[in-house]
């Protein structure tokens, strides 16, 4: 198999440092979790060593472009925005979202957080879902 990567014998690795347990966080220094563990496991096969730089998610694709990384391998949702800026394996998880709200709250539906004030964990694809779907007009 022929291929090329940014540092010979490396495979950079854009990610987060952020706790996104189980699939990525970091311990005493350590990166854990499925995804590494993913990661390691096919350097392995390649004989690539990852090297992983740590960014906040909004600059990951802007990164990306730069040149100087080979991958963004931090759970990231398949969106056409995303496929724009890079090519995406095929899935290797399903995730659902959720908004969780009181037994006695009347939000049955997305509709029903049109001008609700939502709190939310960190940002990113699901974030930015919930956000959507509490702005007027989007009822």
């Amino acid at each position: 198999m022929s291929f090329t990567t940014v540092h010979p014998g490396q495979l950079s690795i854009i990610a987060s440092d952020i706790d996104a347990r189980p699939m990525s966080f970091v311990q005493a220094g350590e990166r854990l979790g499925y995804e590494p563990a993913v990661a390691r496991a096919i350097c392995q096969l390649l004989e690539l060593e990852p090297v992983w730089f740590d960014y906040s998610m909004d600059q990951f694709y802007p990164t990306l472009s730069s040149g100087q990384h080979d991958v963004v391998w931090f759970s990231q949702a398949i969106t056409q925005e995303r496929r724009a800026w890079a090519d995406f394996t095929r899935p290797y998880g399903r995730f659902d979202a959720a908004v969780l709200v009181r037994e006695e709250s009347p939000i049955y539906q997305p509709k029903d957080l049109v001008g609700m004030r939502v709190g939310r964990l960190g940002s990113g694809y699901f974030s930015d879902l919930v956000e959507q779907f509490s702005r007027p007009g989007n009822g």
